[in-house]
C-alpha cells in the first residue's frame, strides 16, 4: 500500500494523561499499511489505548472503505448466528422500555441488529452512521436514519428510551464524551446496551500482535469490564449487568491474522478463519471455556440513566 497517511500522537481518551508504558506495536491486517500503530497503557488511570492514530479523515478514507467488513452481512451462516445474538438483546431491552420505545442504534453497519429489531418489534427505530451508503440501504426498512456521528446528529435531551453501540465504542477517537453524549439523550432510566472486545482477554495474550481485537488503526481504545463500568458509572449511569457471551468466530480470526503474519496466503489462512464453519465449530469448546472464566474475546454490558 503506497498512499500516504497523516499520523498523530493522542493523549488518554479518559483522562488526557500522557504518561504511558507501551503495551505492543501492531499492523493493520486489512488493507496492509506497512508502518506500525502503537497501543499503549495510560499510567494515571490504565485504560488501553493507540497512541499514534491517524487524522480522521485518512482514517475514513484509507481504513474505512466500501469492503470494509463491518459493512459485510457475511454467510448464511454467519446471518443465523447474529439473528441468535439479536434475540437475546430483544429480551433485555425489552424487559426494560415500552413496547413502542424509541431505540437508536449507533454505528449499525451491515444493520443485521436493527433488521431483526424492526422485524420483531414496535420500537421506533433511528440510526446514526456517517457512511450514506448504508443510511440509504436502512431507509429502506423504514428505519429513521441520520447520515453523520452522533454529535451532528444534535437530538433533544431525553429523546429515546435505549441506545445500542455494538462493536462501536472502541472506534470512536473521543469516547468518554460520546458516552456522555448518550447519557443526555436518554429518557431517566433509559438503557445503553454496548458490546466490545476485551482488552482481559487470555487469547490477547496468547495471539499477541495478531490478536484481532487490536484492529489497529480503527479500534482506539480497549476496554476491560472493569474500566467501561467505572467510565459509565463516572458518567452517571447505573449497571444493570456485564456478560461475556460466547462469540466462536473471535479465536479463529485471530489465529488466521497469525497464520498471515507467518507469510501464509490469505487464502489458506481464510480456511481457519472466521469465516471458517468447521474451524469456528473445532474452536467452540475453547471459546465456551473462555467466556465461563469471564476470559474470552468480547463482553457486552447493560447500563441504566440515573
Amino acid at each position: 500500500m503506497t498512499e500516504t497517511i497523516q499520523i498523530h500522537h493522542v493523549p488518554c481518551p479518559r483522562c488526557k494523561s500522557t504518561d504511558f508504558t507501551p503495551v505492543i506495536s501492531v499492523l493493520d491486517y486489512l488493507v496492509d499499511y506497512p508502518e506500525p500503530f502503537a497501543v499503549v497503557c495510560c499510567n494515571s488511570c490504565g485504560l488501553a489505548y493507540l497512541r499514534t492514530q491517524p487524522i480522521f479523515d485518512d482514517l475514513m478514507r484509507v481504513f474505512y472503505r466500501s469492503d470494509y467488513i463491518s459493512y459485510e452481512e457475511g454467510s448464511w451462516l454467519n446471518r443465523q448466528r447474529e439473528s441468535f445474538k439479536h434475540k437475546g438483546r430483544i429480551r433485555d431491552l425489552a424487559s426494560h422500555i415500552p413496547a413502542n420505545g424509541k431505540v437508536l442504534d449507533i454505528g449499525p453497519g451491515a444493520a443485521s441488529m436493527l433488521r431483526n429489531f424492526s422485524l420483531e418489534t414496535d420500537w421506533r427505530l433511528h440510526a446514526v452512521e456517517p457512511n450514506r451508503d448504508i443510511c440509504q440501504q436502512i431507509a429502506k426498512w423504514g428505519i429513521v436514519t441520520h447520515a453523520c456521528t452522533l454529535e451532528e446528529a444534535n437530538f433533544d435531551t431525553g429523546s429515546f428510551d435505549a441506545v445500542t453501540m455494538i462493536h462501536v465504542l472502541e472506534h470512536l477517537p473521543d469516547p468518554v464524551g460520546t458516552i456522555h453524549e448518550i447519557h443526555r439523550i436518554l429518557k431517566p432510566g433509559g438503557l445503553f446496551l454496548t458490546e466490545q472486545p476485551n482488552f482481559k482477554s487470555a487469547a490477547r495474550n496468547m495471539f499477541r500482535d495478531a490478536w484481532w481485537g487490536y484492529h489497529a488503526p480503527r479500534h482506539l481504545t480497549h476496554f476491560t469490564p472493569d474500566n467501561l463500568k467505572s467510565i459509565l458509572e463516572d458518567a452517571g449511569f447505573d449497571t444493570l449487568s456485564i456478560r461475556h457471551p460466547i462469540r466462536p468466530a473471535c479465536n479463529p480470526w485471530s489465529f488466521s491474522i497469525r497464520l498471515e503474519n507467518l507469510g501464509i496466503s490469505k487464502k489458506v489462512a481464510a480456511l481457519f478463519g472466521n469465516r471458517s464453519p468447521i474451524f469456528i465449530l473445532l474452536m467452540l469448546p475453547f471459546e465456551v471455556l473462555l467466556s465461563l472464566l469471564k476470559r474470552n474475546d468480547v463482553f457486552e454490558v447493560l447500563f441504566c440513566k440515573r
